[in-house]
């Protein structure tokens, strides 16, 4: 690195600081140091990189530079809601550039590559680079934050920063002429709008309520649908009970307003689905929230409301540029009464994760997972919960352990499943190890061999009072990689279309990676996991091969096929890459997966010596018939074109358009296989995806159904 990369970065902090807020997981300053705490006192580590003891990376100049060749991972706990920010930035370098492609990021259970979650790039030069936590399906909590490095790629990164933002960062607001007018996507001139917020009373008693309107000044072209923030600056004054859009003209779809555990936000998504905001409507009401009083004492005090737009779309799907302002509550001492019936559990919800030891591993390995609970404000007397796998098929729990926690069971408490599947724990902390304010609480240790989704869950978790304490759960997601039996070259198994829809057809080549020596001959084997998804209809040598007679066949019920072949033109020579040996061609029946590995009972190099070959794997997804069209399975489901105008109106795949197909657009509207296919979701034509095209999607149901 090199000398004042540091300062630069920093200087990139500080003008995000200056433009919104942020709240900072690390720096990597040094103080606390890395690996071990980050900036918010929680743990953070990292492993099987190229550089650093034990293959955690290097901290140097302020910077994390991080080595990986195929390998490696970084994780840092947050274990706060994160529900007043918008995005997850990272301040970030790399050697050669584009490294954006090189590894996922895990946040809030979603998996993806930084690729495919944000529009920036990674340079060579340090830059913020953003993610948008919609996009993510955050809007609280988030236990924890990792990076993993097994994409198949080689290089180096440097991390500066990682933090949680919101407001203006690298992108400026929206130009202004001279006259204050702001020029839409259109080309037309609308002025700027204010949305501010209305407090129905300016003072509260310490135990009163008030209410506080979100109003919009104007909307000259109408308002298809908005997602706003509402906060308050101090919730030892005063909290938010609850937001609503009850005297709106807007809907809500599903779950998408909410209140912050501890009141100091919420935040609220909706969209006029009945067109009642008209063109030029004034003074439009958008949500109403609830505010209680919170402070203690005789002197009056004051808390400040603010409110922050993330979107506001017209009837165009124009994205409307605002000012917003808040306001301030004052909040005098409270009317009397018993204080001990005034006083209340604020503890919130707590978290219950589970944190993989590896995220990836070789089939028969083992790795192990620790069920932790992120925070325990009044300690843990004792709980009862379970462990579960989503297929045993894939993976097995071998064992579960407390050696590394603070507790203990009574009697025979824990137990794992005959099918391995599942287990059991119900503990004490009889030694009382775990007290008020612990984090961080390791709950229980589970050993895992094979593929699946690890979850969690609590039926009973006591604090030291013996009251239950409320939390949610994590589940993560354990990969493996196929039993490769040989140290040389892999054969490796490439679809030519990941997914299709059922009753069709697909190829997989069978492709060696490399011969070192060229290739003589070879005798090799398919297989598929489950026949009802998919079949093997036929097998044939590569190109460059010859097999003679009954050297190819296919089982009877399609679940494998052998195929030899012999290179009698030597057509293979050394140090030839990517040799095709064969194609399988699939045949689809209903939806699933399925699994199709290879491997190889014999080849030869061309001086007749055996070749060590290792073995491949992919899997394939089959959606419903008739789904076509090049999209993307949508949250695991095929959408359908159930009307052939090239529209995929039905999200669910169930064959007709219903109200869950307009919530489940609304909800996955962000989703990569969403916005990579806009012609076939852009509902109401404007080129894009927006909340106008939830409104069209809906008045299209509507209009059908009548």
């Amino acid at each position: 690195m090199t000398a004042g990369a540091g300062a630069v970065a920093t200087g990139a902090v500080g003008t995000a600081a200056a433009q919104g807020s942020t709240l900072v997981v690390n720096d990597f300053e040094g103080d606390p140091s890395c690996p071990d705490r980050n900036d918010l006192e929680n743990w953070t580590g990292a492993g099987s990189f190229a550089n650093g003891g034990g293959g955690t990376g290097e901290v140097s100049d302020g910077a994390l530079r991080l080595e990986y060749d195929n390998a490696g991972w970084f994780g840092t706990n947050v274990n706060q809601d994160v529900g007043d920010y918008s995005r997850l930035e990272f301040v970030v370098r790399g050697d050669a550039g584009g490294e954006e492609s090189h590894f996922t990021v895990n946040v809030g259970g979603t998996q993806t590559l930084l690729s495919e979650l944000t529009d920036d790039s990674i340079g060579t030069e340090f830059s913020t680079v953003a993610v948008d936590l919609d996009d993510l399906g955050v809007s609280g909590s988030v236990s924890a934050i990792r990076l993993n490095f097994w994409q198949q790629n080689s290089g180096a990164i440097e991390i500066d920063t990682i933090r949680f933002a919101s407001g203006s960062t690298s992108t400026p607001p929206p130009t202004e002429t001279d006259d204050g007018e702001t020029e839409t996507d259109d080309g037309t001139d609308v002025e700027g709008q204010t949305v501010s917020v209305d407090l129905a009373d300016d003072a509260i008693e310490t135990d009163g309520s008030t209410e506080a309107d979100v109003v919009l000044s104007e909307a000259p072209d109408g308002v298809s649908g908005f997602d706003l923030t509402v906060s308050v600056s101090d919730t030892e004054v005063a909290t938010i009970d609850a937001v609503d859009l009850d005297s709106t003209e807007f809907s809500s779809v599903g779950d998408s307003t909410s209140v912050s555990s501890d009141g100091s936000s919420a935040t609220v998504e909706a969209a006029d689905l009945s067109q009642s905001v008209a063109d030029g409507a004034t003074d439009v009401t958008l949500a109403t929230v609830t505010l209680a009083g919170e402070a203690e004492g005789d002197a009056e005090v004051s808390v400040d409301v603010s409110v922050n737009v993330d979107r506001l779309d017209d009837n165009d799907g124009n994205d409307i540029p605002v000012d917003t302002q808040g306001t301030s509550l004052s909040v005098g001492s409270g009317g009397g009464g018993d204080d001990e019936d005034d006083e209340e559990d604020n503890t919130g919800e707590q978290t219950v994760s589970v944190e993989l030891a590896d995220e990836a591993i070789e089939a028969d390995d083992t790795t192990e997972a620790e069920v932790v609970l992120g925070e325990a404000p009044n300690g843990v007397s004792g709980y009862d919960l379970s462990v579960g796998l989503s297929d045993t098929d894939v993976a097995e729990i071998d064992s579960v352990s407390l050696e590394s926690t603070e507790f203990q069971t009574v009697g025979d408490s824990q137990s794992v499943a005959d099918d391995g599947s599942s287990a059991t724990v119900e503990a004490a902390d009889l030694s009382e190890a775990v007290q008020s304010g612990a984090a961080d609480v390791s709950l229980a240790t589970v050993t895992l061999t094979g593929e699946a989704d690890v979850s969690v869950s609590v039926d009973r978790l006591d604090n030291d009072d013996g009251d239950d304490v409320s939390v949610s759960t994590e589940s993560a997601t354990l990969s493996v990689g196929p039993d490769t039996g040989g140290d040389g070259p892999a054969v490796s198994v490439d679809l030519s279309s990941e997914s299709i829809p059922a009753d069709g057809t697909t190829e997989a080549a069978l492709t060696l990676a490399e011969a070192p020596d060229g290739v003589s001959g070879f005798s090799l084997s398919a297989d598929v996991s489950n026949t009802d998804v998919a079949t093997i209809e036929e097998i044939t040598s590569g190109s460059e091969f010859t097999s003679p007679g009954e050297s190819t066949s296919v089982s009877s019920d399609g679940s494998s096929a052998t195929v030899s072949g012999a290179d009698l033109s030597e057509s293979v020579q050394s140090g030839a890459t990517n040799v095709q040996l064969a194609t399988v061609t699939l045949a689809t029946h209903e939806k699933g997966e399925t699994v199709v590995d290879v491997s190889v009972e014999s080849m030869d190099d061309d001086d007749g010596d055996a070749m060590d070959i290792g073995a491949g794997r992919a899997t394939l997804s089959v959606g419903e018939t008739g789904t076509g069209g090049g999209v993307d399975p949508v949250n695991g489901v095929m959408p359908q074109d159930i009307d052939g105008d090239g529209l995929y109106e039905d999200l669910n795949g169930n064959g007709q358009v219903e109200f869950t197909d307009v919530i489940k657009f609304y909800y996955q509207r962000n989703d990569p296989a969403i916005q990579n296919n806009t012609d076939a979701y852009d509902f109401n034509g404007n080129g894009r995806i927006d909340l106008d095209d939830v409104v069209t999607l809906f008045r299209d149901m509507a209009e059908n159904s009548s």
